[in-house]
């Protein structure tokens, strides 16, 4: 049984607004791939993820889930992937 942060999924957890996220275009697509990766993951929380990728925090994982920044670079990009 996953623990705390691995995976475990509970009743909204880790659900992230899609309310800014744009109505169609290759943004919105890559949001939709993005969800669709973390759902397949276990719905893993944003600290979690963020430690894989040597973030010190959630914050920029969640404002890229929200859809109110872009990836700034390839390397960040292919994190995501």
């Amino acid at each position: 049984m996953p623990g705390p942060g691995e995976g475990a999924v509970s009743a909204g957890r880790c659900r992230v607004s899609q309310d800014q996220w744009p109505a169609r275009g290759p943004h919105r697509r890559f949001l939709e791939l993005l969800d669709e990766v973390h759902r397949a993951n276990g719905t893993k929380s944003l600290r979690t993820i963020a430690g894989a990728m040597n973030l010190s925090g959630p914050n920029r994982v969640s404002i890229l889930l929200r859809g109110t920044s872009l990836p700034c670079a390839v390397p960040e990009l292919a994190q995501w992937l």
